[in-house]
């Protein structure tokens, strides 16, 4: 799937192209913080201690 998006020159949404020093490149997943689940994760622990 990679291969023919190198082939045709385009980056997929949602991901970025990294340079690497050996020549090669890479695509790389754009990380996108959830923050609503990060409330969640937290308030659960809450309940949990107390």
């Amino acid at each position: 799937m990679l291969i023919n998006y190198v082939k045709e020159g385009i980056v997929p949404e949602g991901f970025y192209v990294k340079h690497t020093k050996n020549g090669t490149i890479q695509f790389r997943r754009i990380k996108k913080k959830d923050t609503q689940s990060m409330i969640e994760k937290y308030e659960k622990k809450l309940e949990e201690l107390k």
